[in-house]
């Protein structure tokens, strides 16, 4: 056999090599999996479902057409957060003695609260105003110039957490109580849960005010636990509250109304409690078959 036949038969050869040695790769490339998990996480609470909570609360009772309802809801143990009308804009009321007292606790923790015997000290001002709601403590921290409203403001501004661009005109210049929304009263409740350490007593107050008003005001099943604060006012017409619910994963709440009567306000509050305890269970339930 010649040279020439001899390097012909070589080549037909190698290409039917190259084509064979090819063909395994084309078949492991073709059946490998693209993702191992192409599902997406549920989320805790979509603003659909919070939507219908609220709906289903508006109709245990009566309210004026000038009603007006906001609310924000965290799950804990991964921050989503579900909001309603969250950034309307409403007269604070007691709301404004949260914010505040986490001020008096974070002070004494860092040994900047004044060298002043007001109120008995810092531990019966903590328990007056969460407790009791009491407006001798709070608002006797200014006139006995241990803060000024500017102090107020500032620490406000700094628990928030945002830009003062956020906020309405002029927020830091304001000398009384301030208006509030629920989506800036939910930055204060994920600070104080997510920084215990720093404002030590004020949970502990909480969960011992206002039993079965407010946040407790509806069928809460044995063994969940509420720490709330509550603020109310006649004119503007106001009810609010702002707690955390001790559901197996706690969850943050803040409900704020306006232009309702207590009862009123009371019954949307506690329907809403219970169905936010009842989806929250529901929800650690299909999370654990996961």
């Amino acid at each position: 056999m010649s040279y020439h036949h001899l390097r012909k038969k070589y080549f037909i050869i190698l290409i039917f090599l190259l084509i064979f040695a090819s063909l395994p790769l084309t078949a492991m490339a073709d059946s490998t999996p693209k993702s191992a998990n192409t599902y997406e996480v549920e989320p805790f609470l979509t603003e659909r479902e919070l939507t219908a909570i609220i709906e289903e609360a508006l109709g245990v009772t009566s309210f004026p057409n000038n009603f007006s309802i906001s609310v924000a809801v965290c799950y804990t143990d991964t921050g989503d957060t579900a909001y309603y009308n969250a950034d309307e804009w409403m007269y604070s009321a007691s709301l404004f003695k949260l914010p505040l007292a986490m001020k008096v606790a974070n002070d004494c923790v860092n040994g900047d609260y004044p060298d002043s015997d007001f109120f008995g000290g810092p531990a019966n001002i903590l328990e007056a105003a969460l407790v009791h709601s009491n407006n001798t403590a709070a608002y006797g921290l200014i006139s006995n110039n241990i803060y000024t409203w500017l102090d107020v403001r500032e620490n406000e501004i700094a628990l928030s957490g945002w830009d003062i661009t956020q906020f309405p005109d002029k927020y830091e210049d304001v000398t009384e109580m301030q208006n509030y929304s629920a989506r800036l009263v939910m930055q204060f409740l994920k600070e104080l849960f997510n920084n215990q350490d720093k404002y030590p007593s004020v949970i502990d107050y909480m969960c011992e005010a206002a039993p079965n008003f407010y946040l407790e005001s509806g069928n809460i099943p044995d063994g969940i636990e509420i720490a709330q604060k509550y603020g109310a006012y006649d004119y503007p017409c106001v009810h609010h509250a702002a707690g955390i619910i001790f559901t197996d994963v706690p969850v943050l709440i803040v409900v704020m109304t306006s232009n309702s009567s207590e009862y009123s306000a009371m019954r949307i509050m506690g329907s809403i409690t219970e169905s936010i305890i009842e989806h929250t269970n529901s929800y650690i339930l299909r999370s654990s078959c996961e």
